[in-house]
């Protein structure tokens, strides 16, 4: 199955109970690297509940960066999972910085460490889990496919502005926007590239057997939407159970040119879409 909604999407879904009790627990969790040090915040009055593991973007370093994800997930009665990356904040283990050319190395590395962090949640009988999710943006969108593909602790995703295409390919566009290049014309002679050298997530999007959400900002200079829309739709992929939600005028943060702001629609109906999720993974 394969679904394109052009914004505004039309998905809707029983809107959960308020949650008012609100539990924060810090654990460290031992990682490859080391511990990992991880914040939980879940509601203790609302029974078993979605859990979104946060995976950031290449700049992303602390659990303080996530605020948004819990500010967005809260009012939905979400568990939201955040962690230092490794490196940074209380996690242990060598900093790394995610390029083109290593990037075939540090997103299995980095997506590793996620991987332990919901393993671990998911063992604990005191944690009111009912499904397991990853919200991931940017260079967390290629975590996403990685920890996807690795494990079936994982039964949903949701990659914003990334995800699909490779690093590579990505990073080509970017530095042609960068320099000037119209976006149309960007995004012909990144088509056009034969091969890319980078993290490629198809083989895990084949391989993954978690459903998975992919928004894009049909005006994103960053990264290629167009070209993410294009290679999801490719045989090889269009067999998966993803859906995309492409918003016309929005840039790589989801920013529309129109308003300034960003387009909270597109996050009201994602909220909705892991509620769905969620509801069909208890009905298993």
């Amino acid at each position: 199955m394969f679904d394109i909604i052009v914004m505004s999407a039309a998905i809707a879904a029983a809107q959960p109970a308020t949650c008012t009790d609100w539990q924060q627990e810090n654990r460290l969790i031992d990682g490859e690297a080391g511990t990992i040090a991880v914040t939980v915040d879940y509601p203790a009055d609302a029974g078993a509940v979605p859990f979104i593991l946060v995976n950031g973007g290449s700049s992303y370093r602390v659990r303080e960066e996530a605020a948004f994800a819990v500010q967005l997930l809260q009012p939905a009665c979400m568990a939201i999972v955040r962690y230092d990356r490794r490196g940074h904040g209380e996690s242990h283990g060598e900093a790394v910085i995610a390029s083109t050319l290593n990037s075939p190395d540090i997103v299995p590395l980095l997506a590793g460490d996620g991987l332990r962090v919901v393993e671990s949640l998911r063992a604990d009988s005191d944690m009111p889990v009912s499904s397991f999710g990853l919200l991931g943006s940017s260079f967390g969108a290629w975590l996403n496919a990685e920890m996807a593909s690795r494990s079936d602790n994982i039964d949903y995703f949701v990659s914003i502005s990334a995800g699909a295409v490779s690093v590579g390919v990505s990073d080509h566009y970017d530095s042609l926007t960068d320099r000037g290049v119209a976006q149309h014309e960007a995004l012909a002679q990144s088509r056009a590239l034969a091969s890319a050298p980078g993290y490629d997530p198809a083989a895990g999007l084949q391989n993954a057997e978690a459903t998975g959400l992919f928004i894009f900002g049909l005006n994103d200079l960053s990264n290629p939407s167009q070209l993410e829309i294009e290679r999801l739709q490719q045989p090889d992929l269009s067999a998966g159970d993803f859906t995309v939600i492409a918003i016309e005028d929005a840039d790589h943060n989801l920013v529309r040119e129109s308003t300034g702001a960003i387009a909270m629609e597109a996050m009201q109906d994602m909220v909705a879409w892991i509620r769905e999720q969620d509801v069909a993974r208890r009905a298993e």
